[in-house]
């Protein structure tokens, strides 16, 4: 959920983005983004590449010689699905070390999801979707984090 306006997260996650609370809370997003899961339903807002949606990292840090030469780097779940199949193009041929590598992708990606007509989201692990008021009581109850520290 990285990008454009739809996304949760702005790429560069080094500067905070905003004015007020948002800027302090973006400044928490690492806390948020470590407790949290991305929930396909559309596949409109989760990057393929950048999101953490599949694996505990995002797939550009997994296979990062397929994602080098990956035509679409921004593409969404939704982009890169293709009448049912997984659609990964590439700007040139793959070397070996770069078969192997998409092999390995496709092996992780196994069947591509089924899309609803619903929007993407974020969940906190194992209990609820997300929002504000849940962040704030996880980071004020469970992290113990300090309330003058918690925008």
């Amino acid at each position: 959920m990285h990008g454009d306006q739809a996304d949760l997260w702005v790429q560069n996650s080094i500067q905070p983005q905003g004015r007020g609370i948002w800027k302090g809370i973006q400044k928490q997003k690492y806390i948020i983004e470590a407790n949290t899961d991305a929930e396909i339903e559309d596949g409109k807002s989760i990057k393929f590449w950048w999101d953490k949606w599949k694996i505990e990292m995002p797939l550009k840090e997994r296979f990062p010689r397929i994602y080098k030469i990956a035509l679409h780097k921004n593409a969404t779940l939704r982009d890169m699905v293709t009448n049912g199949s997984w659609n990964c193009q590439m700007k040139r041929n793959l070397n070996n070390e770069e078969l192997i590598e998409i092999t390995e992708l496709l092996h992780l990606l196994a069947e591509p999801p089924v899309f609803t007509k619903e929007e993407d989201s974020i969940q906190w692990r194992g209990t609820y979707r997300f929002s504000t008021k849940n962040c704030y009581n996880w980071l004020i109850e469970i992290a113990d984090t300090p309330s003058s520290q918690v925008p």
